[in-house]
């Protein structure tokens, strides 16, 4: 409640959550989901694993958002689960991404993935600021292939970029993993996407902002009734940027969505006038 409380009287400018929400087929779920993230105080809203079927899949009482920009999974791996051969519930997840009734906030350009685990598109605010926003859901085997891609976008992309979504990693294995145990080892990914933190390629705010917090936001469902400190725990939500975008951000949080998820949500808040701008020189 402390956590949901200090989310709620502290938003800077620009909301964007982010939540893995383990499927959102059921129409009542998608209402819950939606309302919680409306009383958050989010403007834009990003859904990982979906796996919404079709468009139509969004009930009537998605109406409570205005209609978003969205990537589907690919059909078959949704519709022929008795069939290996086109069936693997560990790739393509679906990504959805909506703004706020109201938030006169834009979305254009979506470009997805054919897999369905990555969808970009270009945000542009009431104000006329701009920024290319990449939610994705990583892979769950450790290859760092994926994200060698995403990096590579965000070297090539001349503007403010935004990378948020489940990424299947825990970056420090120290901060990251609860319990904790000590010499555990670092994965591919960890160490690739590390390696590009240290060169400044690209920065993670959360650590700027909370360099040594242990915050977690993933636990299994079977979790629910082991004692705290005995609960096994990760940060595997996570948000990247371009290094030129880091001044515009305020503050990244985490916090619980919904009592029907296994994941928290994570928050990041933007100072809107500084989207106009470039960082000042150090």
């Amino acid at each position: 409640m402390a956590l949901l409380n200090k989310l709620l009287c502290n938003k800077k400018g620009l909301r964007i959550a982010s939540i893995n929400v383990n499927g959102v087929n059921k129409e009542n779920k998608q209402f819950r989901i939606l309302q919680s993230l409306k009383q958050l105080k989010s403007d834009i809203f990003v859904m990982v694993d979906t796996r919404l079927e079709t468009k139509d899949a969004l009930g009537s009482k998605f109406v409570e958002v205005r209609e978003g920009v969205f990537c589907d999974p690919v059909h078959t791996l949704i519709q022929d689960k008795h069939n290996p051969e086109i069936y693997n519930p560990g790739i393509g997840r679906g990504i959805l991404i909506t703004a706020r009734n109201g938030s006169g906030i834009d979305l254009s350009n979506a470009i997805s993935s054919n897999d369905g685990n990555k969808l970009m598109v270009d945000v542009c605010t009431r104000e006329g600021n701009t920024f290319k926003l990449v939610a994705l859901y990583g892979p769950t085997e450790d290859d760092p292939a994926f994200f060698v891609s995403v990096i590579d976008q965000m070297i090539n992309y001349d503007g403010k970029i935004i990378v948020i979504g489940d990424f299947n990693v825990k970056l420090d294995p120290n901060l990251d993993i609860k319990p904790y145990k000590q010499g555990r080892p670092e994965s591919k990914q960890a160490a690739f996407l590390n390696a590009r933190i240290n060169e400044g390629i690209i920065v993670e705010p959360f650590r700027c902002f909370h360099p040594t917090e242990k915050i977690y936001s993933y636990r299994h469902f079977n979790q629910k009734n082991i004692p705290e400190d005995d609960k096994a725990e990760s940060r595997i939500d996570i948000c990247i940027i371009s290094p030129e975008t880091l001044h515009c951000v305020k503050n990244v949080q985490y916090c619980d969505v919904h009592d029907s998820l296994d994941h928290s949500g994570i928050f990041v808040d933007l100072e809107i006038c500084l989207l106009y701008t470039s960082p000042s020189p150090r």
